[in-house]
Order: structure tokens, then sequence, then C-alpha cells
């Protein structure tokens, strides 16, 4: 999770230009463990195979980045790569995302040799070194 000490330790403003989104991302700093993180905390259990970040009470995982990362970088930051089939909740008017929710329907493990590729994705189980 990205912190306050992230940020210092990250960002050589103002020289770099993501220093416009400083604010931005000291405000997901603030608001983020409080109203989103502990929802996520309780799914992550300690006996479960996902853990949480340990920074996830004072700080905000950037998805959008993860995401680009994987793409990028998908050998070198990350492990343990599985497919699963996953779904977006239909809205009323039958558009999606509804909720901005996803539901994973399946896990497929490390190999898959179907046919149906619909709503496969294949996602990275975890980060190599969060630090």
């Amino acid at each position: 999770a990205v912190t306050e000490s992230t940020l210092d330790q990250w960002m050589d403003c103002p020289s770099m230009a993501a220093c416009a989104l400083l604010p931005k991302m000291r405000q997901q700093i603030q608001f983020m463990p409080r109203f989103v993180n502990q929802a996520v905390k309780k799914r992550l259990l300690p006996q479960h195979r996902w853990r949480a970040s340990p920074n996830l009470d004072h700080g905000f995982i950037p998805w959008d980045i993860v995401a680009l990362l994987s793409v990028t970088h998908p050998e070198e930051l990350f492990d343990e790569w599985e497919y699963h089939r996953v779904s977006f909740p239909l809205c009323a008017e039958d558009r999606e995302p509804c909720d901005g929710t996803m539901t994973v329907e399946e896990n497929l493990g490390r190999n898959f040799n179907g046919t149906n590729w619909s709503g496969i994705v294949r996602t990275p189980h975890r980060v190599r070194n969060e630090t």
C-alpha cells in the first residue's frame, strides 16, 4: 500500500510529472484506510491465500498502476499467475458494470486449455516485493 512515507521516498517534487497527482494521492491515503480498506481486510484472513498489505491501515492500493505494471513488467514484479472466469453484475437497464464490482466465478488454475475464453482473465496472485 502507498503511504505518506512512500510518497516522501518516491516523489522528487517539483521535478516529476506525477507531482501534480500528490493532492489526490494524499486524499486517497486519508480516506481509503477508513472507508474501503477495512472491508478489504475482512476478506483477507490470515488463514487464506491472499494476505493484506502491511500498510493497509495507513495507505491505499493504486490498482490502476498495479494493472499497468502487470502488463508491462509481468514476470519481473508478479508471481503465481492463474486464470479465472469473471463477470460483472448487470444493471436493470442491462448496462455493465452496474455496481463497480467483479465476481470471480471460477478459479481455473495456472493453465487454461479451454476453448471458451469469454470472461477469462489471467491475474497475478502475489507481488514479488512490496517494498
